[in-house]
């Protein structure tokens, strides 16, 4: 028997619409857990509540139905997790170990075509199918994905086949943990650092013959569409938006749209798929509707391939091929169906894509638009209710089109509101950024993107057939006039300097704002729910504002002890000492997670590359957000320090010389700091004339750090 909360909600009708919901509970129960590296415990207990919870509300089958599909998500993780290992743990655990490999280059990323102007991206992903020790000479088999990073060689052709020889480390022990996070959702288990790489030849089979003449086709589409365009500013921004690519794009730019919550804008999301979804049906409007809807989602698969898999165009895809099939052959489906469907075929494919920040973004964004979109349509009636009322004579062609304009404003207000408060936890988890300014932002750049790809693949079908057409130049003008409104509506958003980095919040706090936001989107109507609703979203906020005022001062170490950085509760810049070659990630992820949003002092303490290798780089991530940079005296006049001034005077950041050679005295929130410099280039502080204790530091990781109150 099912039970009935309320006489109004009737939990097992919304399982008879969308009983995929419950396959997606069931995957997600086992996967979590998994990927997590929790305990099976953890499995179990989920199981039992939400087995209880199906029991009560909905049905017994339901149940059955979780418990099966808890199982089949194990499964899918054991078969994926066995596939991941490809023999490589026992040959290449050594960190740093040097080995020569080949590899494929898959990366949509590389153009390998010397028509387009884009750089050559310094990072790709390549898969390894063989390896040899650099003193050996013997080649083993291996199966591997790796990232590339720093490639300084000849350019390097999508689908062809290198000999490349450097240093091998594993992911997870290079990067921070979001990021490393990603890397393994990606499948990436290994970073692979060429010292230099030579083209080789080698057999291609014919899914790789297919994948390089739809880059070729990917290719030239790009320059056609970039012909004319004489900004590459502009170029640069047209191929990431229409095809993803991104190593054109400047530093600041992708900054600036980071800020104001808008990177979306420049990676491929489903907002793109959408919008393509509609061209292609405009353009296949004249053949029959079965046809139409057919070759929409295989016109749709062909620019997946082009630009690579990224996860949010794949769950946009997937759900757009769903709904035109369906509608192909006269089936209607619940879009929820749809969405929890197109989410376990996912997750069964991959289960560690639960980590991919793009996938996460996706779903949950789409899940509460979905869920907010009865709330935007009565908004969206609600604001023209009393033309609706006036005799129909009595409507003019004028007063129709100003309600149907004033709906769709209102509709587009409150779904970017929707969609913006629901991306605010997972900006909070895998940026640390919360920025207040994405809706207005959002709201004033989106409906540009729909004028901006209709000119410019208009642009492109003129281009294939008469390339020399009378009034191309007037369309380029169209093209560079909305790209330079989109940077405009951009940098306003980032000079409001309404972004800040705040401390990550616990996973409790992140449930918490989540059911309070369906509360309020499901119980609109219901005033009591709303205000319990929203007084829980206030004491969320108040907590995230106050947060840092409950933390102790902190001081962290590098157990190298080249690198330092101290953080105060009651000022959100922090004081950074060195940045050692690789370590720029991590300090960077560290100012997030305190909710440093600059950096007050940046001390160099010696000119080598373990110390200051990365400092510019600091530097760059943190452009306009650095008070000052101070040199240990004797420093100046070294090469690698001319560089540093350099970018000070250009970016107006105060110098200061230390009066000591050998030691650094200042005051940081009222507590003196001194650092100084000791044997074999080791630092040493004093906070309060109290030197930091060596014993603190025993126990931890070689590369990890260690945070020390005072």
């Amino acid at each position: 028997m099912m039970i009935k909360l309320t006489n109004k909600i009737n939990f097992e009708k919304y399982y008879k619409l969308s009983p995929s919901g419950i396959v997606l509970a069931g995957i997600l129960s086992s996967i979590i857990p998994l990927t997590l590296n929790l305990s099976p415990v953890y499995i179990i207990l989920t199981a039992c509540f939400l087995s209880v919870v199906f029991l009560m509300f909905v049905s017994r089958m339901a149940c059955l139905n979780y418990v099966i599909w808890i199982c089949i998500g194990f499964a899918a993780f054991q078969l994926n997790s066995f596939l991941y290992e490809d023999g490589s743990e026992n040959l290449l655990l050594k960190k740093g170990l040097y080995a020569q490999v080949k590899f494929s280059a898959f990366d949509n990323s590389l153009s390998g075509d010397k028509k387009l102007w884009l750089p050559q991206p310094k990072d790709v992903y390549i898969t390894v199918y063989s390896y040899s020790y650099a003193d050996s000479g013997k080649w083993q088999n291996l199966d591997c994905k790796m990232y590339m990073k720093n490639i300084k060689s000849e350019p390097i052709k999508f689908g062809n086949s290198y000999i490349g020889s450097g240093i091998i480390i594993p992911a997870d022990k290079s990067m921070p943990g979001s990021y490393s996070n990603y890397l393994k959702s990606m499948g990436v288990k290994y970073l692979f650092y060429p010292e230099n790489i030579k083209e080789i030849s080698s057999e291609k089979t014919i899914w790789a013959h297919c994948a390089i003449n739809i880059i070729h086709f990917r290719n030239w589409l790009l320059e056609r569409c970039a012909s004319g365009i004489t900004q590459i500013s502009i170029k640069d921004f047209l191929a990431g938006i229409l095809f993803g690519f991104r190593q054109g794009l400047d530093n600041e730019l992708k900054n600036k749209f980071l800020q104001t919550g808008t990177i979306h804008i420049i990676a491929i999301s489903g907002t793109h798929i959408g919008i393509l979804a509609l061209l292609f049906m405009f353009l296949f409007k004249p053949l029959p509707v079965r046809s139409r809807y057919v070759l929409v989602p295989i016109t749709l698969l062909i620019y997946i391939i082009a630009i690579g898999y990224l996860q949010s165009a794949v769950r946009a895809f997937l759900m757009v091929s769903i709904f035109m099939l369906l509608k192909a052959f006269l089936r209607v489906s619940n879009p929820y169906n749809i969405l929890f469907f197109t989410c376990s075929i996912m997750l069964l494919f991959n289960p560690f894509s639960v980590l991919n920040p793009g996938f996460l973004f996706s779903y949950v964004i789409v899940f509460f638009l979905l869920l907010g979109w009865k709330v935007a349509s009565e908004l969206k009636s609600s604001c023209s209710e009393k033309e609706f009322w006036r005799a129909k004579e009595k409507h003019g062609y004028t007063i129709l089109h100003k309600r149907k304009l004033n709906e769709w404003i209102v509709l587009g207000v409150a779904s970017t509101l929707i969609a913006g408060f629901a991306g605010v936890p997972l900006q909070l988890i895998f940026n640390g950024l919360f920025t207040p300014v994405v809706p207005l932002v959002s709201l004033l750049v989106l409906p540009l993107m729909f004028p901006l790809f209709f000119f410019s693949f208009l642009k492109m079908i003129i281009v294939y057939w008469t390339p020399d057409i009378f009034g191309m130049d007037f369309l380029n003008l169209i093209i560079c006039e909305i790209v330079k409104m989109i940077f405009s509506i951009v940098s306003w958003g980032n000079d409001l300097n309404l972004s800040f980095y705040i401390p990550r919040p616990p996973w409790f706090l992140i449930a918490l704002f989540y059911l309070s936001l369906i509360a309020i989107l499901i119980f609109f109507e219901r005033k009591k729910l709303i205000y319990i609703a929203s007084a829980a979203l206030s004491a969320i906020i108040l907590f995230f504002t106050f947060q840092p005022y409950f933390q102790n001062d902190n001081i962290i170490i590098n157990t190298k002890k080249t690198n330092i950085i101290i953080t105060s509760n009651y000022d959100l810049s922090a004081v950074v000492v060195n940045a050692p070659r690789g370590s720029v990630y991590h300090i960077q992820n560290i100012l997030r997670n305190k909710g440093m949003n600059s950096i007050s002092k940046f001390i160099v303490t010696e000119s080598d590359s373990n110390t200051e290798g990365d400092a510019l780089k600091l530097l760059e991530l943190y452009r306009g957000k650095t008070n000052s940079v101070v040199f240990m005296e004797g420093l100046r006049k070294l090469k690698n320090i001319e560089r540093i001034k350099a970018y000070c005077d250009t970016n107006h950041i105060k110098i200061e010389l230390s009066e000591n050679p050998d030691a650094l005295n200042f005051y940081y929130e009222g507590n003196s700091i001194n650092i100084s410099r000791e044997n074999k280039g080791e630092l040493g502080i004093k906070i309060n004339e109290k030197a930091v204790c060596e014993d603190k530091l025993i126990g931890i990781e070689e590369g990890k750090y260690s945070s020390i109150s005072f």
